[in-house]
């Protein structure tokens, strides 16, 4: 008898063990998925931005052209120091 509770009691404990283990991973898989929901929403915010910053006609701008206007598309407080052509 004593066996036998002692196993009962260890499946028992696996198998809460296995439930916690698998809660973490739906937890974190699904902090993953909001996580990229947001950067979805964020990308779908700023990538007009970026590319009417990055292209004219269609074309890529030049990049000493892109640092010298870096600081039109860049947040407040940001540390960039704005450059001269």
């Amino acid at each position: 008898r004593i066996r036998a509770a002692a196993v009962q009691s260890r499946v028992a404990e696996m198998k809460t063990a296995q439930e916690d283990a698998v809660n973490r991973i739906r937890a974190a898989e699904e902090s993953k998925k909001q996580k990229e929901a947001e950067e979805d929403i964020v990308r779908q915010k700023l990538e007009p931005k970026i590319k009417a910053w990055s292209e004219e006609h269609g074309k890529k701008k030049q990049l000493r052209a892109l640092l010298a206007s870096l600081h039109t598309i860049l947040w407040e407080g940001a540390k960039w120091k704005q450059v001269n052509l």
